[in-house]
């Protein structure tokens, strides 16, 4: 049974194949002096020049950090945030994919507040974590299907000092229009496809695998938009421009994490604690990457838990595929690998202490003494979680 929620979507969303040529449209009554937080990439691919005509037309002043890397830092953040406020910048522009609209989203919230944004992130129980109630308008141009921060009010920041890698949520940085061009990711890698595709898979499994609850609506969506993403890459792995794929794809991995999903239903996202704490001490492992190989844990580890899930698992995707039903974990498996993932992440882990890995998942879970799942993972459970993953 779905327990009581309160739910608004406040983001304009703007979808379609060739919306960045529009983009300027929904800037223009946010402000006239930009902020552009983006990546090497977009420019390269001609994406920021395309946007900064439409800001000259408009007679939109801006400026450009173009400084932002994967699992985006906390130096970073502040780094585009002390630019912003010396350029007197009045609104945010992300152009990019999960990293750069996060770091976007910390920018938003330092330049108008002050400090750091590693005193609005989330620290674990008991610490503290400086509140806010406003933000530089953010406008969000994704180019990456993925995390799906587009629609949400959350962000991923990793500390480089620490090596910490944490959320901080708050309703005053949603984007205020998110312009969703699925032409911008035909450019993108394949294995950054599939790793973004992984991603999206993982945030509508993450619940529905940690939880015996028959939440029949959201159970229904969450595997309708796994079998969309399988369905999809399986195209992209031969056609990368394919128009219906990228589109397809693109809006499962936006509603994915927009609270549609999600809202309302029991469950935890135990996977995600854990990659996070994985990619924080390297940044060579993709988050859809290392997510991949801690999905296929889970599947292996709720099969007696959740037998009935674990069925339907192996039901879905033997369909998306074609392929004749079997176990789960091999039809998962054999899936993965040919998108090459899943694999050990054994070289993104030498040297890396695997109890204090562990102790350091428990001090962001919520519960000093166990990472809820299913089951609890208490530190045992997880040192030998993380040793299963190479």
């Amino acid at each position: 049974m779905l327990d009581f929620f309160e739910f608004a979507l406040p983001v304009q969303v703007v979808f379609g194949w060739g919306m960045l040529a529009k983009a300027g449209k929904y800037i223009k009554p946010y402000g006239k002096r930009a902020l552009i937080v983006t990546g090497k990439s977009s420019a390269k691919n001609g994406y920021l020049q395309k946007l900064t005509a439409q800001l000259d037309e408009l007679k939109i002043t801006h400026t450009v950090f173009d400084g932002v890397t994967p699992n985006p830092k906390s130096t970073e953040v502040d780094a585009a945030a002390k630019i912003a406020v010396e350029n007197k910048c009045d609104l945010i522009i992300a152009l990019g994919g999960g990293s750069i609209m996060d770091a976007a989203k910390g920018v938003a919230a330092v330049a108008k507040n002050g400090g750091g944004i590693w005193d609005y992130v989330y620290k674990g129980p008991g610490q503290k974590m400086k509140s806010f109630n406003a933000a530089l308008p953010l406008l969000v141009i994704p180019t990456l299907a993925a995390t799906g921060s587009e629609l949400n009010s959350g962000a991923v920041i990793s500390n480089p000092h620490t090596k910490e890698k944490t959320p901080f949520f708050n309703e005053a940085v949603y984007p205020k229009a998110a312009i969703i061009d699925p032409q911008l990711t035909v450019s993108v890698p394949y294995a950054s496809t599939v790793d973004g595709g992984i991603d999206v898979i993982c945030h509508v499994l993450e619940m529905y695998l940690s939880t015996e609850a028959d939440d029949y609506l959201q159970d229904q969506l969450a595997l309708a938009i796994t079998k969309t993403v399988i369905r999809t890459l399986d195209i992209l792995q031969n056609d990368p421009a394919n128009q219906e794929a990228r589109t397809q794809l693109f809006w499962a991995a936006s509603l994915a994490l927009s609270g549609v999903v999600n809202e309302g239903r029991s469950g935890e996202f135990p996977m995600h604690a854990i990659e996070h704490v994985l990619s924080a001490h390297n940044d060579r492992l993709a988050h859809g990457r290392g997510l991949a190989t801690i999905l296929l844990q889970k599947i292996k580890f709720i099969k007696k838990l959740l037998p009935q899930k674990y069925a339907e698992l192996a039901g879905l995707v033997a369909e998306a595929t074609r392929s004749d039903r079997g176990d789960a974990y091999t039809l998962w498996q054999k899936w993965l690998a040919a998108h090459g993932a899943g694999g050990s992440l054994g070289e993104y882990l030498q040297g890396l202490d695997r109890e204090k890995l562990a102790e350091q998942v428990l001090t962001f879970s919520g519960t000093p003494d166990f990472l809820p799942d299913i089951k609890p993972l208490y530190k045992k459970d997880l040192i030998e979680f993380i040793q299963m993953l190479g």
